[in-house]
C-alpha cells in the first residue's frame, strides 16, 4: 500500500461476507473472521501477508480490489495537492514580483513629476544646476503657503461686494489690524484664504452697506500697505 497512508476504507457491502465467516467460526470453533480483519491489516501495511488458509483467501480478495481502486484515488489527490501548492507558491512569487514592479514604477513616475514641475519650462539650451534644482524643490512645498493681504487688498475687496467706500476703509484696517496681531491665525490654524475671512468678518459685523451704490466715490485716498 502507502507508507505515509494511516487508514482505509472498510466497505459496508462486505458485512454478508464477515457475518457468514463469524456465523460459521461459531459453528465449527474457527477464527477465520478473525483472521481475515488481521490479514486485512497486514496488507494494508505491506507486511505481505500469506493467507493462512483458503477460506481467508477468498474472503480477501474482493476487499484487496476494493483497497487498491481507494490507493489509486488517494495517490490522484495527494498529486492534485502537491500540484496546487506547487501552483500556489508560483503565483504567490509572481504577484510578490509584480508588486516590486508596481512600486519601482509609480517611484519612477512620482520623480518623473517632480522633476517637470522643478524643471518647468527650462529648453533649449537653458541649463539648471543641481543647486537650482534643490531651491525649486524646496519652493514647491512653499508656493501654496498663505501670504497676508493688504489693507488695500482688503479695502478692494469689500468695495466689491458693495460697501460704501468709506466703511470699507474703516472695516479694512479693523480687519487687517485684528489679524496681524494674530500672525494670520483663525483660532488655531493658519489662515488659508483671507477672502473667505473678510466674507466671514462682514457676515459678523452686520449690514454695512445701507443702500448700495455702485459708483465710485469722486475722492480717492491711498492706503498705505
Amino acid at each position: 500500500m502507502a507508507t505515509d497512508k494511516n487508514s482505509f476504507v472498510l466497505y459496508t457491502d462486505k458485512r454478508e461476507l464477515i457475518k457468514k465467516l463469524v456465523e460459521d467460526d461459531r459453528k465449527n470453533k474457527t477464527n477465520n473472521a478473525g483472521e481475515l480483519f488481521l490479514h486485512i491489516f497486514d496488507y494494508v501495511k505491506d507486511l505481505n501477508p500469506d493467507p493462512i488458509n483458503f477460506t481467508v483467501d477468498i474472503a480477501f480478495e474482493p476487499i484487496k480490489q476494493n483497497l487498491k481502486k481507494d490507493l489509486v484515488k488517494w495517490r490522484d489527490k495527494q498529486e492534485q495537492r502537491v500540484q496546487a501548492g506547487r501552483l500556489g507558491g508560483i503565483t504567490r512569487a509572481e504577484n510578490a514580483k509584480q508588486n516590486l514592479a508596481n512600486q519601482a514604477t509609480a517611484k519612477t513616475l512620482n520623480q518623473s513629476q517632480a522633476n517637470q514641475a522643478v524643471n518647468g519650462n527650462v529648453t533649449g539650451t537653458d541649463t539648471v544646476s543641481g543647486t537650482d534644482i534643490v531651491n525649486k524643490k524646496k519652493n514647491i512645498g512653499k508656493a501654496h503657503r498663505f501670504s497676508p493681504p493688504s489693507q488695500k487688498d482688503i479695502y478692494d475687496l469689500m468695495v466689491e461686494k458693495k460697501l460704501k467706500p468709506r466703511v470699507a476703509k474703516i472695516e479694512s484696517e479693523k480687519f487687517w489690524n485684528f489679524y496681524d496681531s494674530k500672525n494670520w491665525y483663525v483660532g488655531k490654524n493658519k489662515m488659508q484664504k483671507w477672502e473667505s475671512s473678510v466674507a466671514g468678518w462682514l457676515s459678523r459685523a452686520g449690514n454695512f452697506t445701507g443702500s448700495i451704490k455702485t459708483e465710485q466715490p469722486k475722492k480717492s485716498f491711498s492706503i498705505n500697505r
